[in-house]
C-alpha cells in the first residue's frame, strides 16, 4: 500500500505529507504537472490537494478543479484505489448570499468545484470515495496575504508591518487548525469513510473576534467597519467538527510563526549562475572556507541527515534532479520549513537547525554536492547531534 499525494507544494499538502513521514507510510509525491509519472498498484490511496483558488476565467478554474479529476480517473484505469480529493467548505456558500452575487473569482471557484464533486460522484466508485470539504485552514506555514485573513493578522503583528487596514466586524469564518484537520482528515483516512464531509471547528469568529483576541488594544491603523453580513453556510448534517479553543490556538499560532519565520529568515536558498562557453559550462558552487567536499545521492524513498551541528556550516548544492528539504530547530521539532531544492540551486544550512533530505518522488535521481567547514578526521563524527524528523 502506497500513498500518492497529489500537491505537495499546497499547504495542506505539505503538512499532509510531513504526518505521513511521522507515521513511518510510504508516500510518493507529485505537483499538478507530475499526474502523468504516477505508477499505481491495486489498494493504493491518492489524497489530491491539487486546484486551483485564482483564476482569470472559468475555464482556467475547470482546468484545475474539473479536467485535472479527469486525468487522475483515467490514471487509476479501473484498479481498486480509495480516493480522498479535498473539495473546499466554500462550496456550501454563504448564508442569506445567493453565489451568482458573489464575485466572479469566487462564483467561479464554487462552480468548479461542486462541478469536480459532481464529476467523481457520477464516475468513480462511491465505496472508494471520500470528498472533504474543508473550513478556514490555517497554519504557522500558511503563506500570508494569500487566502487566510487570521495567517495574514498574525504575520502583521509579529512582523510589525500595517498591510491590513479593513476589516468587517460582520464578516464570520469558522476557523480550524492545520493540526485539527490533518489528524482528523487522516483518522477518516484510517477507518475508510466515503462520502462527502465537511471538517470543520467548533468556533465560528467574526474578524472584530480576532482582533480582541490577539491585541489587548486595537491597533489604530486597523478600521473595523460596519459593512454586510458575510457568515460562512456551515449548517448541514454531514459536518465533523473538530473541538478547538480560538484564543488558545492562536496564541500557539504565533509563537510556532515566530520560531518558523527566525528560522526561514535563516536559511539561505540561491539559483547559481552557470557559465556557458564554447568550451564548457562552469558554475561556482560555494564561497564557504570549507575543510569538505563530498557527493551524496538519494535512491526513492529514503531519507538522510536527521541531524543538527552546533558550529559547522554546510552548502548543499543540486547537481542533477531534486531533493525535499524538512528544516527543523533543534527546539521545537513541530516548527517545520519544507521547500524542493532543484538542479543548480543550493542552500545554506547553518547551526542548531535539523535538516532531513528525502526523495518521496519517481523517476528522480538526486545528486547532491556538501562542503562543510568541518575538517575531516578520521572514523569520527564531530559537532553532529542525530534528532529523528520523520
Amino acid at each position: 500500500m502506497v500513498f500518492h499525494l497529489l500537491g505537495i507544494n499546497s499547504f495542506i499538502g505539505k503538512n499532509i505529507y510531513i504526518e505521513l513521514k511521522k507515521q513511518k507510510i510510504e508516500v510518493l509525491c507529485y505537483s499538478h504537472s507530475d499526474i502523468n509519472n504516477m505508477e499505481l498498484s491495486n489498494n493504493d490511496y491518492i489524497i489530491n490537494c491539487c486546484g486551483i483558488n485564482k483564476g482569470q476565467n472559468y475555464e482556467e478554474f475547470k482546468n484545475g478543479n474539473v479536467n485535472f479529476l479527469k486525468k487522475i480517473l483515467e490514471k487509476i484505469n479501473n484498479k481498486n484505489i480509495y480516493l480522498i480529493h479535498l473539495s473546499s467548505g466554500a462550496v456550501n456558500g454563504f448564508k442569506n448570499i445567493d453565489v451568482e452575487q458573489l464575485n466572479n473569482g469566487m462564483k467561479f471557484f464554487i462552480k468548479s468545484k461542486l462541478e469536480g464533486e459532481k464529476y467523481l460522484l457520477d464516475n468513480y466508485n462511491k465505496e472508494n470515495l471520500l470528498i472533504i470539504r474543508p473550513s478556514n485552514i490555517y497554519g504557522y506555514n500558511c503563506e500570508p496575504y494569500y487566502n487566510n485573513i487570521l495567517v495574514s493578522l498574525v504575520y502583521d503583528k509579529i512582523k510589525n508591518f500595517e498591510k491590513i487596514n479593513n476589516l468587517n466586524k460582520n464578516c464570520v469564518r469558522n476557523f480550524l487548525s492545520i493540526e485539527g484537520f490533518v489528524n482528523k482528515t487522516l483518522e477518516l483516512i484510517k477507518n475508510k469513510y466515503n462520502g462527502i464531509y465537511n471538517i470543520i471547528s467548533s468556533n465560528n469568529n467574526s474578524l472584530n473576534d480576532i482582533i480582541n483576541y490577539l491585541y489587548e488594544v486595537k491597533p489604530k491603523y486597523i478600521n473595523i467597519n460596519d459593512d454586510e453580513e458575510s457568515i460562512s453556510n456551515i449548517d448541514f448534517n454531514n459536518n465533523i467538527i473538530v473541538n478547538e479553543n480560538i484564543i488558545e490556538k492562536l496564541n500557539l499560532l504565533e509563537n510556532k510563526m515566530l520560531k518558523y519565520y527566525e528560522m526561514k529568515d535563516n536559511i539561505t536558498i540561491e539559483k547559481l549562475n552557470e557559465l556557458i562557453q564554447p568550451r564548457g559550462n562552469m558554475i561556482e558552487i560555494s564561497n564557504l572556507e570549507s575543510k569538505r567536499l563530498y557527493k551524496i545521492t538519494l535512491t526513492k524513498n529514503s531519507v538522510r541527515g536527521n541531524h543538527y551541528h552546533e558550529e559547522q556550516i554546510e552548502d548543499f548544492f543540486v547537481n542533477n534532479g531534486f531533493v525535499y528539504f524538512i528544516l527543523a530547530n533543534k527546539n521545537d521539532l513541530d516548527v517545520i520549513y519544507q521547500f524542493k531544492l532543484n538542479k543548480n540551486e543550493k542552500v545554506k544550512i547553518k547551526p542548531y537547525i535539523i535538516h532531513t533530505l528525502v526523495n518521496d518522488y519517481i523517476n528522480n535521481e538526486p545528486e547532491i554536492m556538501v562542503l562543510s567547514t568541518q575538517k575531516y578526521i578520521k572514523d569520527i563524527v564531530l559537532d553532529t547531534e542525530y534528532i529523528n524528523l520523520v
